[in-house]
């Protein structure tokens, strides 16, 4: 009995030891590392790792990186923001489908009936000079489009600051930082300390009614955080040779001729209702109001507009404005807290969402430490 058990022992043995030995073709049997693991690439036997790409692939990575920020963190608002309504409907199973959440539009249908419609349809006449309910016959399905998304836009935005502000959903990732990508943000105009806990720099233009509307929260935050607020101004066009890049240079222009008067300047072109109307090549109109600005602040206007002209300021300005282009940014107004994009339009809110990126900022060190 011993002996017919030690022949199957030594048996199991070697067809163990035979499993091992077999050849593979698709396995390697070098053991020397070719490449170290920081290394993302190489040309010409050159290694390129994240502190020596080439301008062109960092800004590539940075694209790539915050599309899929973008389009992952939206995912999570918008999931959870349903799961919230269809929680507070008692909607526990969706058409007997067990773990499907229904779409916003789904939730809402049923709240938007056809005296809602109309009802909105003669508060809102601004919003539909060009329908006829005489002569439309879907005139009413037209309006309860646009009422639908009103409705479903509100309601999903006091849904998000709801479970934010109450930490039911809480986002512990990040945005790619725009400060390592290789800009000197030191260049542009600054209110605050360099080294203050909060940066926030603000992609933007005088001209966009946007723009001008959401500048009014700067003075919110600067109210409620003080101190521990700086922010950066950069000027932005997507069209070279437009008003808002003369509206730049001059920017340039002033705060050459005297760096206190830029914010004066900034908060005349802001504030200005002139600015409202000016098209976007329209020159003659712009340099009319360039030129109550250089009067108010009692710029030197010779030295000015010298400045103005000189090949050298151009190129600066041209040169900001294709590089935030190539970073592709497709809106402005954009934020950025210590260099993380803050997703304001989502959000509903420049000062809800810096408050949100602040304490998930403030989240993350935590967990480092």
């Amino acid at each position: 009995m011993s002996k017919v058990l030690m022949i199957f022992v030594l048996l199991v043995v070697s067809s163990c030891k035979k499993e091992e030995s077999t050849y593979n073709p698709y396995k390697s049997t070098s053991t020397k590392a070719t490449v170290s693991n920081d290394v993302l690439f190489s040309y010409d036997n050159k290694e390129y790792k994240e502190e020596n790409l080439p301008k062109a692939i960092r800004f590539a990575k940075y694209r790539a990186e915050h599309a899929q920020y973008t389009e992952f963190s939206n995912s999570i608002r918008e999931l959870y923001v349903r799961v919230s309504y269809m929680q507070e409907r008692q909607m526990t199973d969706y058409y007997g489908r067990k773990g499907v959440v229904p779409s916003l539009s789904e939730l809402f249908k049923a709240d938007i009936d056809d005296d809602d419609v109309k009802k909105y349809y003669k508060d809102n006449p601004q919003l539909f000079k060009n329908i006829n309910p005489k002569k439309d016959k879907d005139w009413l399905e037209r309006v309860r489009y646009t009422r639908t998304i009103e409705y479903i836009t509100n309601r999903y935005l006091t849904k998000l600051n709801e479970i934010v502000d109450k930490k039911k959903l809480v986002i512990n990732i990040l945005p790619p930082n725009i400060k390592e990508i290789g800009v000197d943000f030191d260049k542009f105009p600054r209110i605050g300390a360099k080294d203050s806990k909060f940066e926030l720099i603000a992609v933007t233009n005088y001209f966009c009614p946007e723009c001008r509307k959401v500048n009014k929260d700067i003075s919110k935050l600067f109210s409620e955080f003080g101190k521990d607020l700086s922010y950066v101004h950069v000027g932005h066009t997507y069209n070279l040779g437009d008003v808002s890049m003369d509206s730049i240079l001059a920017g340039k222009c002033i705060t050459k001729s005297d760096p206190k008067k830029f914010w004066k300047y900034q908060r005349f072109m802001f504030e200005n209702e002139n600015a409202k109307g000016i098209k976007v090549f329209d020159k003659k109109k712009m340099k009319k109001l360039l030129s109550l600005a250089v009067k108010k602040l009692e710029i030197n206007k010779k030295d000015f507009y010298e400045c103005m002209d000189t090949k050298e300021r151009k190129y600066e300005v041209s040169e900001s404005i294709l590089f935030f282009r190539d970073l592709n940014i497709k809106e402005i107004p954009a934020y950025f807290l210590n260099g993380r994009h803050i997703s304001y339009r989502e959000m509903g809110s420049l000062v809800f969402a810096f408050r949100e990126m602040k304490s998930r900022l403030e989240r993350l060190d935590e967990i480092k430490k």
